[in-house]
């Protein structure tokens, strides 16, 4: 992903065994997907060429994996500036309105 000019913000690894993860970013609108795609293309490339199978189920094994789940991190300019907490705590109001509907949603496993 690097070598194609995508922006890697960092890398972990996560505590599920085998697992890991790349931040895309920083990027602005609509790259953020575009770069989330190609990355997305490319891992399932090199995968292919390893012999490694790719999954992006958030929980791809039973059990009490604490940390992992398909998190997703963004913030806005308005976030990052002084006082900016009072909009992260805005943000979180508003999508907790809505959290058992997105969990819903985005857990293939219902």
């Amino acid at each position: 992903c690097i070598y194609a000019g995508l922006k890697i913000g960092g890398t972990n690894v996560e505590v599920m065994p085998s697992q890991f993860e790349y931040q895309i970013g920083p990027c602005e609108g609509i790259q953020a997907g575009d770069e989330v795609w190609l990355a997305r293309y490319i891992l399932e490339r090199v995968a292919e060429d390893f012999g490694v199978i790719v999954t992006f189920d958030p929980k791809p094994v039973a059990g009490d994996w604490n940390g992992t789940g398909a998190h997703c991190n963004f913030s806005t300019l308005a976030m990052r500036q002084e006082g900016g907490i009072e909009k992260i705590k805005e943000a979180i109001e508003r999508l907790s309105k809505e959290h058992d509907r997105h969990i819903r949603l985005y857990d293939p496993k219902g």
